[in-house]
């Protein structure tokens, strides 16, 4: 059996962690797999599956710190890779990308995952987005293979920085057997309709936009409320936003919690607002639970969710500025989305089985272990 690593900045929280410890799940079937983290001072929350664990560096508040370190890193890792014979690293993100490709050799691959639209989160990085923007350019192109996550990223990757080595390549769920059987949120709208969202609380992912469209319903005599999980830099603004409208009562701020979907499955509808994304984990892990989703017709990820990972046209503008699917709706703007339903009073029918059918973690499983067989370094 061939061995790999994982490379990625921690198992903490975020989605890298829960697309690595459920691809481990059933690769490691087919070679033998080890953990490297580059943060080694953040909780293991996820699932490793007995996976051997390698820890890099301890975490700096000062930037030039922790660009400095990379240097000491860089050698640690070359170690690590050198002494274990690793075939191939598996990186997630710009940074671990870096690390991965420049500790690479003639006998160890590179294959370096990409999670979000980078030519716009860069330009929210300042001098580290400038930096990201000259790896992608001039070190992404020495990987043996750059793994975007879904169609939009890698269109943004080949038109913006150039990329040719590229392929895409979904990220794994695991879908529960007895999901027909799953509670299901319906409800015949006697009681209020319940809008969940879970989210980093930061700028980028625009839980205001939510807010502010709840707002506008309770003006509109709409009974409804607001379940937010998650936090971030953002919390206390938001906060502060929901008790200026008067909506303390209304909008309920749950923060980190450890099992989500028991959340989002007791809701009506899971909505998303964010500026961009990559390929948003939540859409499909609320689809899980028989939550329909709205969310705004953001680059990139809903559009090919909705159309089940067929071919899509981000270029194409919506009609009427929205769009409904069997399994919710997209919208130029949140609280379209959030009024038609309400209107309406729509129950979906949800329907999963194309996109568990691409997405199962059995089959991006395979997925990458063809593309480790047959990757050259």
């Amino acid at each position: 059996m061939k061995n790999i690593a994982l490379l990625l900045p921690d198992f903490d929280e975020g989605g890298m962690p829960v697309v690595a410890s459920n691809l481990i799940k059933e690769l490691r079937k087919y070679v033998n797999i080890d953990l490297i983290f580059i943060k080694s001072n953040r909780p293991i929350r996820y699932d490793t599956y007995k996976s051997g664990i390698y820890q890099l560096e301890a975490e700096s508040e000062a930037k030039i710190v922790r660009y400095l370190r990379k240097i000491s890193t860089v050698h640690k890792l070359r170690k690590i890779r050198k002494r274990e014979s690793y075939d191939v690293i598996l990186s997630y993100g710009i940074l671990a990308g870096f690390l991965n490709i420049m500790t690479s050799s003639k006998n160890s691959a590179a294959i370096c995952t990409l999670h979000n639209i980078k030519s716009i989160e860069n330009k929210q990085l300042g001098i580290s987005g400038k930096i990201f923007n000259w790896f992608l350019k001039f070190i992404f192109p020495l990987a043996s293979k750059v793994v975007a996550i879904s169609q939009g990223i890698q269109a943004d990757l080949e038109k913006n920085y150039g990329l040719t080595n590229i392929v895409t390549i979904y990220n794994p769920y695991i879908f529960e057997k007895d999901k027909n059987n799953v509670t299901s949120n319906r409800q015949l709208f006697n009681d209020p309709i319940n809008f969940v969202t879970v989210s980093r609380l930061e700028n980028s992912k625009r839980v205001d936009r939510i807010i502010k469209a709840l707002a506008t319903l309770i003006d509109e005599g709409f009974n409804v409320e607001l379940w937010i999980l998650g936090d971030g830099s953002q919390k206390f603004n938001l906060s502060e936003l929901t008790d200026g409208l008067g909506l303390s009562n209304k909008i309920h701020f749950l923060g980190y919690v450890d099992n989500p979907k028991e959340i989002i499955k007791k809701c009506d509808y899971f909505v998303l607002a964010s500026e961009n994304e990559g390929f948003p984990n939540v859409l499909i892990e609320s689809l899980m639970v028989n939550t329909p989703i709205i969310t705004q017709d953001i680059f990139s990820g809903p559009r090919e969710i909705f159309e089940n990972l067929g071919s899509v046209d981000y270029d194409e503008q919506l009609e009427h500025n929205i769009n409904v699917y069997e399994n919710g709706v997209l919208c130029k703007q949140i609280l379209t989305g959030m009024r038609y339903v309400c209107v309406e009073h729509r129950i979906f029918d949800i329907n999963t089985t194309k996109l568990e059918r691409t997405l199962s973690s059995d089959e991006i499983a395979m997925t990458y272990f063809s593309l480790i067989q047959h990757v050259e370094t």
